[in-house]
């Protein structure tokens, strides 16, 4: 039997192709991260830490408002103003 010059009839090319796969995705994400860090930077201290404080940790409003000690329509709106700016930013 003659050796296959399909490099994709090889078991370990084919997981070869998937790991470089997989970097390129991790690169791209990285990527996309520091850009995202740099966006959240140009907010100010309240609106980006509620932002993170919902988004990445997963605090409710009214946790934010407690942890903040403000009212929670005041978080919302910090909330709210710092998407839009975000939203300006990446576009």
């Amino acid at each position: 039997m003659h050796a296959s010059t399909d490099p994709f009839d090889d078991e370990s090319a084919v997981e070869a192709c998937a790991r470089g796969e997989r970097f390129a995705l991790r690169a791209l994400y990285e990527r996309e991260a520091r850009w995202l860090l740099k966006c959240l930077d140009t907010l100010d201290e309240r609106k980006r830490d509620c932002i993170v404080s919902a988004f990445v940790e997963g605090y409710t409003h009214e946790q934010i408002a407690q942890n903040l000690a403000a009212p929670v329509g005041t978080v919302k709106s910090w909330i709210r103003r710092g998407l839009l700016a975000l939203k300006d930013g990446l576009s």
